[in-house]
């Protein structure tokens, strides 16, 4: 019996080990009163990315709730708007990464709902990836701090044009593809971040499509 005990010990300990780590550097920002941002880097993994689950637990006078499913997210996506939670509580978050063969360890960050009434946002920043074949410009909206602002939009033209052509604002994702460009040229791209009706502009970016 006590052999037994041991061989089941020793297989419980050999799979633990086996269990790939979830994301790493998890950043969180506060939008709005109800809605958190996060962003992580990607776990480092033999196994195949499928997605994200993300689970929390209501933290209320030190104790932690059950978890409970929150959202999933795109395996190639590091970012997340979480869903509206009640405001003024604090929650632990459990960020888990899904994989073609096995499911991760939590990566848990512990996040607190302040009131934020209003507020002029955090210089905002992008990314952009370019599509020399559609003649088209994906922009990604990557906040940096806190208070981003929970909206955005994109100004562009090409630098010899005299005015500027925006998107229509955007609150339920970070990105945009702007098509229709004309090979060959150099554009002046810049977001705005948005907070009701407080707005702050990124720095501009030259893309050559």
């Amino acid at each position: 019996m006590y052999v037994v005990l041991l061989v089941l010990l020793f297989k419980i300990c050999v799979n633990a080990q086996l269990i790939p780590n979830s994301v790493t550097s998890v950043k969180t920002y506060q939008m709005s009163p109800q809605v958190m941002f996060l962003k992580w880097d990607r776990p480092n993994s033999q196994y195949i990315l499928t997605h994200y689950d993300i689970q929390f637990s209501d933290i209320q006078n030190g104790y932690v709730d059950t978890e409970d499913y929150l959202c999933s997210v795109d395996g190639n996506e590091t970012q997340v708007r979480l869903p509206p939670l009640p405001a003024y509580q604090s929650y632990r978050i459990y960020i888990y990464s899904i994989f073609t063969a096995i499911a991760s360890k939590a990566t848990i960050v512990d996040i607190a709902l302040k009131g934020v009434g209003n507020y002029l946002p955090s210089k905002p920043d992008f990314v952009y990836e370019v599509d020399k074949s559609k003649g088209a410009v994906r922009v990604i909206w990557t906040p940096v701090s806190d208070l981003p602002g929970d909206c955005f939009y994109v100004h562009y033209k090409k630098t010899s044009d005299s005015d500027y052509i925006n998107t229509n604002i955007i609150c339920d994702k970070f990105d945009v593809v702007i098509d229709n460009l004309v090979g060959n040229e150099v554009y002046l791209f810049f977001i705005v971040a948005s907070y009701g009706n407080a707005k702050t502009e990124s720095n501009i970016k030259e893309i050559n499509t």
